[in-house]
């Protein structure tokens, strides 16, 4: 085979790789999101109360941090509190139903239950942990290679030419002896 039909067929793989990893990106990155977020079942009190508690990643109580109570299908909060010095809050006059709380470093998936009808399972209060640095370093390695299409050209490129080059120095190597 010669130099110049192999150099055509590195090309043509980096074109495929580059337009493969350019489609893959705005479709694998949504559904990986969706699933890191776990639904948490809390039970309501009497009176459709919930508490929780917002602290930092080293469990420090994080006061003043906002929170958004929001009904699942709305828009708009369905409540909005504030945490106390100690990190606590507590909403009023919920429904059961799916919510988002929402806070300055992520959200929470909620599924909030009357005392009559909640799982056994079903907490008492909800604990955020808000820690932005919880995911630092932990992107999955297929994420990385549908992200930069010119990081896939290159590995690809590189598994290609480098074997092609160890094969052409054996052959050079054999001739000579």
């Amino acid at each position: 085979m010669s130099m110049q039909v192999i150099n055509r067929r590195v090309v043509l793989l980096l074109l495929v790789s580059w337009l493969h990893a350019s489609v893959v990106t705005a479709v694998e990155p949504l559904a990986a999101k969706a699933q890191k977020v776990p639904t948490i079942d809390i039970r309501l009190d009497s009176r459709g109360s919930m508490r929780g508690l917002v602290v930092d990643g080293q469990g420090r109580p994080q006061g003043a941090e906002r929170v958004e109570i929001i009904r699942s299908g709305d828009k708009q909060p369905a409540q909005v509190l504030a945490t106390n010095r100690t990190g606590k809050f507590m909403t009023e006059k919920l429904r059961a139903g799916s919510y988002r709380l929402v806070t300055s470093e992520g959200v929470c998936l909620c599924r909030l239950w009357t005392e009559q009808a909640a799982p056994p399972n079903a907490a008492a209060s909800v604990l955020i942990v808000n820690d932005s640095q919880i995911e630092r370093g932990q992107r999955p390695i297929e994420e990385l290679f549908h992200s930069d299409p010119l990081l896939m050209a290159t590995v690809v490129a590189a598994a290609i030419a480098i074997p092609v080059a160890v094969h052409k120095s054996r052959d050079n190597r054999s001739d000579g002896s």
